[in-house]
């Protein structure tokens, strides 16, 4: 009996080492990554005298343990199935906190266009690979969407588009043949990932009345991409960069508020006035890796699987 629990154990080790180790070249990279968000700013985004005077309108709208040893292989191959299921999906995040909206003060009001400054942010992700050089696995750069600057002005609120797109390296595991698993035949040619951004934009500030807002969320922008090509010298995957670039980007947010304040004239005069609007931005990003069904079936499956293959292992040790 024992030879039998010890030919299990085995034989499921073997077959989950196996596993384990088997994925695509360009995947499941982590090796010392850096991630990091780079604000992109310019003197004056919003140049007011060159938009078109516009009319203001009148109107206005709004089981039972049996044996320990086979009980311990079992759970022990169902927790490296979750581990290994876990690898196909992989997330990180990136924050940036306490710059300036404008660029400076203003007498105008908290959302006062004037002297914008930002121009979009881009997120980088920097891997080590096994030569112990360092490369770009991710590169998503967004740009403040200026095709209807009077959304900008009329409505205190502003978009994103995608300025640039680059993708080497996934840190989510993607699947690979294995000659055990027959069925990954099927899906070892399938060398794409699906990728997607979720950013937040939040502020702090006092109005004019002495209220207090901290860390309030102002805006919020979700990017997603399905099917990227990470072969990246493929043709495909630079079709899908030239469609991705100009892409516009979901959600949307308001101005940054200029906080309520004072400020001292050259006149050594004290009078009120609104800041340049602090921020902070985030970015959560999530690469999910396409897992083939059968694979996939396993996975969410596992417990019955493996419980019921107990049972079938039991029987043929004669383990009562």
């Amino acid at each position: 009996m024992k030879s039998g629990i010890l030919k299990l154990t085995y034989a499921l080790s073997i077959v989950l080492l196996l596993s384990s180790c088997a994925s695509y070249k360009y995947s499941n990279q982590n090796n010392a990554e850096n991630l990091q968000i780079t604000i992109k700013e310019q003197q004056d985004v919003l140049a007011i005298n060159q938009l078109q005077p516009q009319v203001v309108a009148m109107n206005n709208t709004r089981g039972i343990l049996i044996t320990e040893g086979i009980n311990l292989a079992v759970n022990g191959v169902k927790m490296l199935i979750q581990k290994e299921q876990n690898k196909y999906t992989a997330g990180y995040k990136a924050a940036k906190s306490n710059m300036y909206f404008y660029n400076s003060i203003s007498e105008q009001g908290p959302f006062d266009f004037s002297g914008i400054k930002f121009n979009g942010f881009d997120v980088l992700r920097m891997i080590q690979l096994k030569d112990g050089t360092v490369d770009t696995a991710l590169y998503i750069s967004f740009a403040l969407d200026l095709t209807n600057p009077e959304n900008i002005i009329n409505n205190s609120t502003f978009s994103l588009v995608v300025d640039d797109f680059v993708m080497k390296y996934t840190k989510a595991k993607i699947p690979g043949f294995r000659w055990y698993m027959p069925w990954t035949a099927f899906f070892a040619k399938r060398k794409h990932v699906n990728v997607d951004v979720d950013m937040e934009f939040s502020s702090s500030w006092v109005n004019d009345r002495s209220q207090i807002f901290r860390d309030e969320e102002i805006g919020r922008f979700f990017f997603d991409l399905r099917q990227v090509p990470i072969d990246y010298n493929s043709p495909e995957y630079i079709e899908f960069v030239k469609n991705t670039i100009g892409r516009k980007v979901y959600g949307f947010s308001y101005l940054i508020p200029r906080s309520f304040g004072n400020y001292i004239t050259y006149q050594n005069e004290i009078q009120s006035c609104f800041g340049k609007g602090q921020y902070n931005i985030s970015a959560t990003i999530t690469e999910t890796a396409k897992d083939h069904f059968v694979s996939r079936v396993m996975s969410q499956n596992k417990d019955y699987i493996l419980d019921n293959m107990k049972w079938e292992f039991m029987d043929k040790l004669d383990i009562q």
